[in-house]
């Protein structure tokens, strides 16, 4: 019966090449952001306090909890950038549409293993956001940001347990599946240790 469905045509896009999301979408039509281009610049392999520090977050700012050494490089951190090239439509001058990170999903070079956005990280080093994981930018402007990835199903940073359950990342070849039809596009990259 799955052998009759058609299968969604597939853009591979490479390191620091632009994606245009055009008519594509990740779920369903809401999620259109016409006017958007998406690239991955970088991408490094570190733990998460190395996230934090990195992104000026110090043990004082998390209420509560304390940075923790983890033991091991659990997190892939992609530098984003994202352009909205579209016209203003709502009235403050953004644009009606923009991005859901928390829908980008990252593949393995061996597809064995997915990695998902880490929400509790990327609120710490951008407390703008509010702790939301989607957002419009202003047509006509840039937004370059380090998204911090971890391996599925892994426990949050934060949590009170032991944080031997966070498994590090492995390998360095990865593709990040950012729009799902009607063609899927792959933002392929490499990251460094």
């Amino acid at each position: 019966m799955n052998a009759l469905v058609p299968e969604a045509p597939s853009k591979v896009l490479e390191m620091g090449e632009r994606a245009d999301l055009g008519v594509n979408y990740f779920d369903s039509t809401y999620d259109l952001a016409p006017g958007y281009k998406l690239a991955v610049e970088k991408a490094r392999i570190m733990t998460a306090r190395e996230y934090l520090i990195g992104a000026g977050v110090s043990s004082s700012d998390i209420k509560g909890e304390e940075m923790t050494e983890s033991s091991g490089a659990d997190v892939l951190v992609v530098t984003l950038v994202i352009a909205n090239e579209g016209t203003a439509s709502a009235e403050d001058g953004t644009s009606e549409v923009g991005v859901s990170l928390s829908r980008y999903t990252i593949v393995g070079a061996d597809k064995s293993k997915d990695y998902q956005l880490d929400e509790e990280l990327l609120g710490l080093a951008y407390p703008e956001l509010a702790g939301d994981t989607a957002f419009a930018l202003k047509p006509g402007s840039t937004y370059e940001m380090d998204v911090p990835f971890f391996l599925s199903g892994s426990p949050a940073y934060l949590e009170t347990y032991d944080r031997q359950h966070r498994d590090p990342i492995e390998g360095n070849e990865f593709a990040m599946l950012i729009a799902n039809s009607p063609e899927r596009i792959f933002l392929k990259f490499a990251a460094e240790r």
